[in-house]
């Protein structure tokens, strides 16, 4: 998930900031095993590996706001 969202960052004019959840113990009590997770404003996108519909349904929520 991490190499695709770098290339897609630019092109979909999003910033992507990482968080090493394992690092921090209430973020890995929270997530789990279900690392990586994507998560946009508080909500969970998708987890373990990138899901464009659920990318691509969130961008066009955000957008229509």
């Amino acid at each position: 998930m991490h190499w695709q969202l770098q290339e897609l960052a630019g092109d979909l004019n999003i910033r992507v900031d990482w968080v090493d959840i394992d690092s921090d113990p209430a973020l890995a009590a929270e997530f789990g095993t279900r690392i990586p997770v994507l998560m946009a404003e508080n909500t969970e996108i998708c987890h373990y590996t990138l899901d464009m519909a659920a990318l691509n349904a969130y961008l066009d929520r955000r957008s229509s706001r």
